[in-house]
């Protein structure tokens, strides 16, 4: 048996949202794919040289959520960077089982040097948008963020409820 709701009723598949916030992402992203790629970088690269340029020393669970990467490829990611010379690991001495991430000074310069960039491509793809159109797409972004967000973090509780009741029982 298949449920429709009344939005899936109402729209085709280009009007999905989803599907809609996919193909612009992808848009945007292009351009961005296409210099890191010049320079021997990935996305995930970039993400971790902007959050590490934000908040240095970010144990890698962290850094996983920030960049939204699950721990494997971030790790290969890391890899990568570690050899570049553009990020060094170093183990927390109150806990050895974590790794903090320091971003190196030729992190740093790769960083600053694509931040413009990503500002330009920014400014391209909302050229059409004026600032208070994008405050308000950054709200509606961040709520559905927190939507998403909390709904993972239920999932989460609930697994653990459940797993605690197996182990009870």
């Amino acid at each position: 048996m298949t449920l429709m709701t009344e939005t899936a009723q109402a729209q085709t598949h280009g009007e999905f949202l989803p599907y809609l916030m996919n193909r612009v992402i992808s848009q945007i992203n292009a351009p961005m794919q296409r210099e890191l790629k010049r320079r021997g970088m990935t996305m995930t690269h970039w993400r971790v040289l902007g959050f590490l340029a934000e908040r240095d020393g970010l144990i890698i669970s962290e850094l996983a959520e920030r960049t939204v990467t699950d721990q494997a490829t971030l790790s290969r990611a890391l890899d990568r960077l570690q050899e570049r010379g553009l990020i060094r690991r170093q183990v927390v001495e109150q806990d050895s089982r974590q790794t903090e991430i320091h971003l190196c000074p030729a992190g740093r310069e790769q960083y600053e040097a694509l931040v413009p960039v990503a500002c330009a491509i920014e400014d391209w793809a909302f050229q059409r948008i004026d600032a208070s159109q994008r405050a308000q797409l950054r709200q509606i972004l961040e709520t559905i963020s927190h939507t998403l967000g909390a709904s993972v973090e239920q999932s989460r509780s609930v697994d653990a409820d459940d797993d605690a009741a197996r182990s009870a029982a």
